[in-house]
């Protein structure tokens, strides 16, 4: 969990994120890692948030 620099607004950076298959993730400029976006005054997407760290997981105990 971090915080962009220009924006201040918090994110989830996965490594080893272009494994990963979700709507969500944005690659950007990056050749590994998928960033989830957080909008602070916005409620979590619960649901979204579990799949894609239930997928990471998975990739990881592969």
């Amino acid at each position: 969990m971090w915080h962009d620099k220009k924006t201040q607004q918090p994110y989830l950076l996965l490594v080893d994120g272009q494994q990963l298959n979700h709507p969500l993730l944005e690659r950007g400029n990056r050749a590994r890692m998928k960033i989830f976006n957080i909008n602070p005054t916005e409620d979590l997407p619960v649901d979204s948030l579990a799949q894609i760290l239930n997928e990471a997981l998975a990739v990881r105990n592969r």
